[in-house]
């Protein structure tokens, strides 16, 4: 995704799918690639964060 895509999605509070999951983003950090940090909570409650590229990501 684009640095305006992922910003959007931000805003927007759209889904994000990675890794087979789906997952909100929280937080960005600049460097040469664009860092996500993102955020789901699995089926037993439990609360999960990634830092992942913007390239791995794509709207769920």
């Amino acid at each position: 995704m684009t640095q305006q895509e992922i910003f959007e999605a931000r805003v927007n509070k759209k889904l994000i799918d990675y890794d087979n999951t789906t997952w909100i983003i929280t937080d960005t950090f600049s460097d040469e690639d664009g860092i996500a940090r993102l955020f789901t909570s699995t089926l037993d409650g439990k609360v999960k964060y990634a830092d992942v590229p913007f390239a791995k990501l794509k709207l769920a």
